[in-house]
């Protein structure tokens, strides 16, 4: 299938902002997580016994592609998995390759959140378009910025220790948890994610109408862009949001998940 070429979101001079907010909420037997950035909304719901994870839940409120929700099926295979401090752990229990990358990525993270215990916390992550080629991704958690990363095309140039780390290849992650707690490992790892995927913000992704007419640039990056589902994932028109200006209100959480966050902050 031949490969559709992109227009841009934003005209010459313009410039826009990449976001992406994670919230993570754990009680003594339920963990929730949501993630929404300018081309995704996801949700996922655990139960668990403290040791390991019963049973898990989610939705797509806003998916890119019409199979995105297919990849809930695949995330019960960590169902069994004993609770980690590391959120990518999870890694070592399933294949990743079998997931939509963004709902494995925040099952790590949730999981990670349940063995912190009971709690919650937010994380806010924005990229400006590149200028140049250069930009600096930004990651806040609980409304303190912990980490930038200064970019130059696909490499991260600053802060020094991560210095020579690409966004262009695999191995980042494997990198980070031989060098960091799992907290800062998690931090680092999901700022990575945001920086890569910031890439797509400028593009006007509507103009296609199937995964596969984006098949060179994204094969097999996700569930929906594998060889098994690309044929099958028609684009959800509609779906990409332009959060140049921070919203002034994020999704709010479906009933249950509003009253454990009241009940978490008590």
């Amino acid at each position: 299938m031949k490969n559709t070429k992109l227009s841009l979101i934003a005209t010459e001079g313009e410039a826009g902002v990449y976001r992406r907010r994670i919230q993570l909420v754990s009680t003594h037997n339920s963990a929730w997580a949501e993630l929404e950035d300018d081309f995704h909304h996801f949700r996922i719901e655990f139960q668990h016994d403290g040791k390991k994870i019963l049973a898990t839940a989610g939705s797509a409120p806003r998916p890119p592609w019409v199979t995105c929700i297919g990849a809930l099926t695949p995330l019960k295979l960590i169902e069994g998995m004993p609770i980690a401090e590391s959120s990518v752990a999870v890694h070592g229990y399933t294949d990743a390759r079998q997931q939509c990358t963004h709902i494995f990525d925040l099952a790590g993270m949730l999981i990670a959140q349940i063995a912190r215990g009971e709690g919650q916390r937010e994380y806010r992550f924005t990229v400006p378009d590149r200028i140049d080629g250069c930009t600096s991704a930004i990651a806040q958690q609980d409304g303190e910025q912990i980490l930038r990363f200064d970019i130059s095309g696909f490499d991260i140039t600053a802060p020094e220790l991560f210095a020579g780390q690409t966004l262009q290849h695999g191995g980042f992650s494997r990198w980070a948890k031989q060098k960091f707690a799992p907290s800062e490992t998690e931090l680092a790892i999901a700022l990575h994610r945001v920086a890569t995927i910031s890439f797509g913000r400028p593009l006007k992704l509507d103009q296609l109408k199937r995964a596969a007419e984006f098949k060179a640039v994204a094969r097999n990056a996700c569930h929906s862009f594998s060889d098994a589902v690309i044929d099958k994932a028609l684009r959800v028109h509609g779906s990409q949001r332009n959060h140049n200006q921070v919203p002034t209100a994020w999704p709010v959480w479906p009933d249950p998940l509003s009253e454990v966050v009241a009940s978490v902050k008590q």
